[in-house]
């Protein structure tokens, strides 16, 4: 990647406009997806209690017992004890039971259907992010150098401040070729994320086909 520079008072490196670009849209892509991940998380789990903000883990499971099929179980339990007919009863306290079960196993597949997305927002956006804090640092540096050599007068100096700002480029060009080949990782991953999202809602469909099975009740 080519750098353009600034030539004045103050000399600085800048980056090409293809470089903030990529920058510019992966910080908004970042900003998109974690607002899909919560509404998606949102699903799964419906109440607010239980549900991350921000993200994060996206861990979305009630404790134990606390899940509303779960209680809704233990209610009928009770209620069943104090009537004489318990047959249908106790068939609607089964069916709560194969509830629970799905709502859970629901929970932790739709969890697992966005490992991408949790991944993007979790790690690699935070290592793009020290990527490039690294970059900043490195072109400080390389300015400063540049800045030395330029007020370099004698020999001697010239080629100590020489060699200390071809190590400065070298580092910084180093770093640079690294946080663009992070960015350029973005419309794959972008692609990835549309995936995981269809195979959630297709997920989503499956769960509320098996509730409607569950739910059944014999004569």
């Amino acid at each position: 990647m080519r750098i353009s520079e600034k030539i004045g008072a103050t000399e600085k490196t800048e980056y090409t406009k293809c470089f903030n670009d990529m920058c510019k849209e992966v910080d908004e892509y970042r900003v998109i997806v974690e607002d899909i991940a919560q509404q998606l998380i949102s699903t799964l789990q419906q109440d607010p209690r239980y549900v991350p903000k921000p993200p994060g883990k996206m861990e979305v499971e009630a404790p134990p017992q606390e899940d509303p099929f779960e209680l809704l179980e233990l209610a009928l339990k009770i209620t069943s004890q104090q009537m004489e007919s318990k047959k249908e009863l106790e068939q609607i306290q089964t069916s709560a039971l194969k509830l629970a079960s799905l709502h859970r196993e629901y929970q932790r597949k739709g969890r697992r259907a966005i490992h991408g997305i949790r991944t993007f927002i979790n790690v690699d956006y935070e290592n793009i992010r020290d990527a490039r804090n690294a970059l900043e640092k490195f072109r400080q540096a390389l300015d400063f150098a540049k800045y030395e050599l330029k007020g370099a007068k004698t020999p001697e100096t010239i080629q100590v401040n020489n060699a200390l700002y071809a190590d400065a480029l070298k580092k910084f060009q180093k770093q640079l070729y690294d946080t663009e080949s992070m960015l350029k990782e973005l419309p794959g991953t972008r692609e990835k994320h549309r995936i995981e999202i269809v195979k959630f809602f297709q997920l989503m469909r499956k769960y509320h086909q098996d509730c409607a099975n569950a739910t059944i009740l014999s004569t």
